[in-house]
């Protein structure tokens, strides 16, 4: 007699085992990723509300410094501080008028003592090249034209005289000698802030 087999597609096992046993295996994996996933939710609500917090604390601060910065604005008087700095720009535009002001007396001082006796001028002109250079430009008479050798050594040797030439050397109906000079003056020296007694 030949043997039978029983076939049969119906699990031996529970469904109630089948579950416990899904839940040994899987269970624990979804758990860990649920606590993660609070843990970051915890954390964002705690990082926001945190940043509203700091923002209100900057707003306060900004609130309270702006009042005390009207305060302080208000203890001043506007129209004695407006008066000040009127006062303070004319000062300084003075200053700046002073600073570059010349005194060409001084200059007139120092032309008589390096001119020699025997030498007059007879024209003079000053010009303003720039802020640290005058021109000066003069005809002059002189015995002999052995004086306008000796003025132009004077003059050479000044201080306050720079770069003199001596030009159109000539004799006059008189039989004395003519010449023209041209020089630059050192605005510094015959400046009147920098005023001294003995300028060459």
């Amino acid at each position: 007699m030949e043997p039978k087999f029983r076939t049969s597609f119906i699990p031996k096992k529970t469904l109630a085992t089948a579950a416990s046993l899904q839940k040994k295996s899987g269970g624990g994996s979804l758990g860990i990723i649920m606590l993660l996933t609070l843990i970051v939710a915890l954390g964002a609500v705690a990082l926001s509300v945190g940043t509203f917090l700091y923002y209100q604390i900057l707003e306060v601060n900004i609130t309270r410094k702006s009042e005390t910065l009207e305060r302080a604005r208000s203890a001043f008087e506007p129209a004695l501080i407006q008066e000040l700095v009127r006062i303070d720009s004319r000062t300084q535009a003075a200053t700046a008028i002073l600073n570059k002001h010349i005194m060409p007396s001084l200059l007139f001082e120092s032309l008589e003592e390096l001119t020699l006796k025997s030498v007059q001028f007879e024209d003079f002109s000053l010009t303003r090249v720039s802020d640290d250079k005058i021109s000066i430009a003069m005809r002059g008479v002189a015995e002999n034209f052995r004086g306008v050798a000796l003025q132009a050594d004077i003059f050479g040797k000044s201080k306050i005289v720079r770069e003199p030439i001596f030009s159109n050397l000539n004799l006059n109906q008189d039989g004395k000698a003519v010449f023209g000079l041209s020089a630059f003056v050192d605005p510094i020296l015959i400046n009147y802030v920098n005023h001294t007694d003995t300028v060459n």
